[in-house]
């Protein structure tokens, strides 16, 4: 397993002086970020911005990704798994319908059809789908694309491979009403590809944000998740990628060099310890 850092002006510097090492940079595929990255010694890959079960998914423009893919070192293109209220308006965001009802069904084949609009263009074999945070009945978000059967209809019957974000799971599992470690275990982790970790806390209205600092009960669940896939519980990803850092009004603040400096080391000697076991 690599270990990738979200592209930032901070991390590149640290990895100039020689302060840091890791393998590669995650970046989002704004230009940006791939000439920041193209410019340090490390090679990159892209997390691009696409989503499957939104009804303006045929919009994108999938000759980019490939001239974009194709000047990186991205393995896989990746989808969202996220169903919008917008687009399925009548339907509750709450709603618990069976899965074989005509809501779920449509919910369903209307994400399906998204990832294949994708595995048509760059094979099934290069697309995984990545778990969003579900925030409740006041997110915007419906909770479907939250449910752990919904993931592993998706996976098994669209054939694609699994992207697992650690903290969009914490946040979901917080309002769904479960246990952190027992969502993780019932999404379709023996097809997991791709992990990606980082902090979760509290805005300053009580609201969780994900892509903070990796506190001690987050290095603990990360902890776990690599004793399953050494375990050989779940499958093993490809990479590791930590998701603090960037640049922009979102992110540019979440991006401290001390933070950097003490958490990649961690994160590199806990996926090397997991690869050597």
């Amino acid at each position: 397993m690599d270990v990738a850092v979200n592209y930032s002006p901070q991390a590149a510097a640290l990895l100039t002086a020689g302060l840091l090492g890791f393998d590669r940079w995650k970046c989002a595929p704004w230009p940006e970020l791939i000439s920041g990255a193209r410019r340090t010694s490390l090679p990159h890959y892209l997390h691009f911005d696409l989503q499957a079960g939104l009804r303006t998914s045929d919009k994108v423009d999938l000759d980019e990704v490939s001239n974009l893919a194709a000047g990186s070192s991205t393995p896989y293109v990746n989808l969202h798994l996220a169903p919008l209220r917008v687009d399925f308006p009548g339907v509750s965001i709450e709603s618990d319908e069976s899965e074989d009802s005509a809501y779920c069904t449509e919910v369903l084949e209307r994400t399906k059809a998204d990832i294949a609009m994708v595995s048509d263009r760059f094979g099934l074999e290069r697309v995984i789908v990545e778990n969003l945070p579900y925030r409740g009945p006041d997110g915007a978000r419906l909770r479907i694309g939250a449910e752990a059967w919904f993931m592993h209809r998706v996976c098994e019957e669209a054939g694609c491979g699994f992207l697992l974000d650690v903290a969009h799971a914490r946040t979901a599992a917080f309002h769904l009403g479960v246990g952190e470690r027992e969502y993780l275990s019932s999404l379709p982790v023996h097809r997991l590809r791709e992990l990606h970790v980082s902090g979760v806390d509290r805005d300053e209205r009580g609201r969780l944000r994900e892509h903070m600092p990796l506190s001690e009960v987050d290095w603990k669940l990360l902890t776990w998740c690599c004793e399953e896939i050494r375990q050989g519980r779940w499958a093993r990803p490809w990479v590791v990628a930590l998701e603090y850092g960037g640049i922009g009004p979102l992110m540019e603040w979440r991006s401290e060099a001390s933070v950097l400096t003490a958490q990649i080391p961690n994160l590199v000697a806990l996926v090397g310890a997991t690869e050597r076991q």
